[in-house]
């Protein structure tokens, strides 16, 4: 028990910083002091993954246990299971906005 409750609070406090990390933006996201296209493609990227990794992060903060059992930590961000949720979301978003029109 006392190795979980270690590992609850590491992966609480992992998140924290992650999520401090994840939502800061410039339009040079790869600080090379110039904007180019290399930054237009980190930009959509970071735009793309930013609902996946919402919910990762808060499942991260406020269910550490099923974060935990499910392998979920701060490297899960921007990977496959964040593309296919932001996926979802983007598509859910995008009819109903379609519907709406």
């Amino acid at each position: 028990m006392e190795a979980q409750a270690a590992a609850i609070a590491h992966l609480k406090s992992a998140a924290e910083i992650a999520w401090t990390a994840r939502w800061q933006m410039s339009w040079d996201m790869n600080h090379d002091d110039v904007v180019n296209l290399a930054d237009f493609w980190l930009l959509t990227s970071w735009f793309f993954f930013a609902p996946g990794d919402a919910i990762l992060l808060l499942a991260m903060m406020y269910a550490t246990p099923v974060a935990l059992f499910l392998g979920i930590d701060p490297q899960s961000l921007s990977g496959i299971l964040s593309g296919t949720i932001s996926a979802i979301v983007w598509l859910v978003t995008i009819g109903y906005f379609a519907r709406r029109a």
